[in-house]
């Protein structure tokens, strides 16, 4: 298992660059990133799992974007699989928490530290620190609360189309 973070496209930037501007704000941030987990099944299949507007488990394929990734150390006598992965984070966490989309609180970065926590896999602060940035102090209140209407009916919109595709 890895923890995998690629850069967040300019799109994303330069909206929070806009809010920050309207705000009067003078917040600075380095390079932002967009976090997922990448798990690689007893036949080699590698398998991403991400939180974007809603979850996604997909098959994962390397970007043309540079990825960065670190190793989570697994007990492999253990047989953990994917959906015992995620049982126990919605488990430990709650729905709130597992499928509310918020770019500022239950975000990408949130949602594997919850995953890797909930399942007692080790944290080194090495790994805490590549996971987690604080993002709360990038937009105003107003600003985040637009950023998550936005990502809430993208959810919905998904949702009306693709359905619930819980299992």
């Amino acid at each position: 298992m890895y923890v995998c973070r690629r850069p967040l496209g300019n799109t994303f930037n330069q909206v929070l660059s806009v809010i920050n501007k309207i705000s009067g704000g003078d917040a600075v941030h380095d390079q932002l990133f967009h976090l997922f987990i990448v798990v690689i099944l007893q036949d080699g299949t590698k398998i991403r799992i991400e939180k974007n507007e809603d979850i996604n488990i997909v098959r994962y394929t390397e970007s043309q974007l540079p990825e960065e990734m670190m190793p989570v150390p697994l007990d492999l006598s253990k047989g953990l699989t994917i959906k015992q992965l995620l049982d126990q984070t919605l488990a430990t966490i709650g729905e709130q928490n597992f499928f509310d989309y918020n770019a500022f609180s239950t975000n990408c970065q949130r949602f594997v530290f919850d995953i890797l926590q909930s399942n007692h896999l080790p944290i080194s602060p090495e790994l805490q620190k590549f996971i987690l940035q604080n993002v709360k102090d990038l937009a105003p209140d107003w600003g985040q609360k637009i950023a998550y209407f936005l990502t809430s009916v993208k959810n919905r919109a998904n949702l009306a189309i693709q359905g619930e595709g819980r299992s």
